[in-house]
């Protein structure tokens, strides 16, 4: 009777959109222990939001066609954010976009980093803003509020945390973020310069171009550009129509691009950062790895999808203060990172635990490691991968 019922109601509001140029969004929102729906959920996706009903159901509607990160959050639950981008076509209701919220009470290993992203010139919130926090168990990405941002379900541990928004230069929280469980960590907050302010008053410059794929041409979403230069290791993801790299002070800077199912690239020549100014068209073309003879083939697989899927990724690599690394996993399990030297001794534990699946995020900080040749290693169930990193 459920079923018919969310049926009859998507169908029914399919029938009244604009087909011109309108969609929507909808689907569930379940408790994760009980399976049971939530009622006052908020459901989200950057350009509306909507409740859910006593089923767990709901409907956002009147969106523009476009790809939207969806979250979803109700009081005493963890917020959740879906692991996809989510695609709205005009005239159609994009359904089963659903959520499983983890319920505070019980969750003593989780806590949660809380602040606000705000105009250094005005003081007022940004709305719209992205916060993105990468620690032990991957990377979340939230859209503040209006009054501010909350990333929770964390696992406890050491989060690298930066927040962006439209117009303003990127910053990057000065140190890292504890979490604590069952805790929040709170006043974390961003006050980030409008560009054309920055270029002025702080001589900071931005590295800016594409990411496309080598074979279609198309932008390739969700891939990441790292620069290391002056202003140490920088990471930011692409947008639908390229990437920027803000906050930059002037001097050399070596730019990589890396994508899940692609070989990663390194841009040919140096890439100079003059204040004030935007160096653009710094390109990348990645060949997906189906079709590559590097690295990012499946040499470095084996278990299940050895053959056709790209588990590690690092980029930088070689790396001199830090790199970013990417993994996916195609299933949700338990999984785990390590770092071991030239001899095969471990040296260092990136990422252990249970992780949903799909793409996630870890940061490995080169302090106090010796440079020379090292290997990540990959574990998550009976799916094995491996990489070899350069430490300048």
């Amino acid at each position: 009777m459920r079923t018919s019922l969310i049926a009859l109601a998507v169908l029914a509001f399919a029938t009244l959109l604009p087909a011109q140029n309108m969609g929507g969004i909808s689907g569930n929102v379940i408790n994760e222990q009980t399976q049971q729906p939530v009622a006052g959920a908020r459901v989200c996706c950057g350009h509306g939001s909507a409740v859910t009903n006593a089923s767990g159901y709901y409907l956002i509607d009147h969106v523009k066609p476009g790809t939207y990160q969806v979250n979803a959050c109700a009081p005493g639950y963890f917020a959740a954010v879906y692991p996809d981008p989510v695609t709205v076509v005009a005239g159609q209701v994009t359904a089963n976009i659903n959520f499983s919220l983890s319920p505070k009470t019980g969750l003593g290993r989780y806590g949660v980093i809380a602040g606000a992203v705000t105009d250094a010139g005005t003081g007022a919130v940004l709305r719209r803003a992205a916060v993105t926090a990468a620690g032990p168990a991957g990377t979340w990405t939230v859209l503040q509020c209006t009054t501010g941002y909350r990333i929770g379900h964390l696992p406890a541990g050491k989060y690298w945390v930066s927040a962006m928004a439209p117009g303003h230069v990127e910053g990057a929280y000065g140190d890292s973020v504890t979490v604590v469980g069952g805790a929040v960590t709170d006043s974390v907050s961003f006050s980030l310069n409008p560009e054309a302010e920055a270029f002025v008053l702080h001589k900071y410059g931005v590295i800016a171009g594409r990411v496309t794929d080598a074979v279609s041409g198309n932008v390739i979403r969700r891939a990441f550009i790292t620069v290391t230069g002056p202003s140490g290791t920088r990471s930011v993801e692409q947008c639908t129509t390229g990437y920027r790299v803000g906050q930059l002070l002037p001097g050399s800077y070596e730019v990589s691009a890396t994508a899940v199912g692609y070989a990663s690239g390194v841009y040919p020549a140096p890439v100079t950062v003059v204040a004030g100014q935007t160096t653009g068209g710094i390109e990348f073309s990645l060949t997906p790895s189906g079709e590559a003879d590097g690295s990012f083939g499946a040499e470095g697989v084996s278990g299940a999808l050895a053959s056709s899927t790209q588990l590690l990724a690092v980029s930088p690599n070689p790396a001199r203060s830090g790199t970013r690394i990417s993994y996916t996993l195609p299933q949700a399990g338990t999984a785990s990172i390590r770092l071991y030297d030239a001899s095969g001794r471990p040296v260092r534990t990136l990422v252990v635990g249970q992780f949903d699946r799909g793409t996630h995020v870890c940061v490995l900080n080169s302090s106090g490691l010796a440079r020379g040749v090292y290997m990540l290693k990959l574990e998550a169930g009976n799916l094995h991968s491996a990489q070899k990193l350069i430490l300048r």
